[in-house]
């Protein structure tokens, strides 16, 4: 009776766990940059768009995602080692990448990841803001 309970406690014991791990489903900073470098290794644009906060007044999103696959992807990236390091506040990290690509080749990949305020995902930065330019502020005459 003992084993045949125990048995049952084992997966219940793990559903319990990964409930404790779980952030509430968000994407973890870790997460994501382990996202985008598999992204790389995918030679997979929209993935590193889906990475990516969709904002009102960016443009350019989609041609910086090529860029950045022409330019590192499909190099068979393994990471070795990840730090995460919030230096200004908890919602901007700087993220340093470093591992081997398919040829043994030691590669270094510096990202900067944010998240708005208590949002759950980290994000990538893709595309230039082209919305309108904030006007002169007003001066004040005594």
């Amino acid at each position: 009776m003992r084993k045949s309970l125990a048995l049952l406690a084992v997966p219940a014991l793990c559903v319990l766990l990964a409930a404790c791990n779980d952030d509430g489903g968000g994407r973890n900073a870790e997460g994501t940059a382990r996202a985008y470098v598999k992204a790389l290794n995918d030679r997979d644009p929209d993935a590193l768009l889906a990475l990516a906060k969709d904002s009102e007044g960016v443009s350019g999103r989609e041609k910086d995602a090529e860029t950045i696959i022409a330019k590192d992807g499909g190099r068979g990236l393994e990471i070795t080692g990840l730090t995460i390091a919030t230096p200004t506040s908890s919602t901007y990290a700087d993220v340093d990448i470093t591992g081997t690509d398919n040829t043994g080749k030691p590669f270094k990949l510096a990202l900067s990841i944010a998240r708005d305020g208590d949002a759950e995902d980290w994000t990538i930065t893709l595309g230039n803001y082209q919305g309108p330019t904030p006007g002169p502020t007003a001066a004040t005459s005594r």
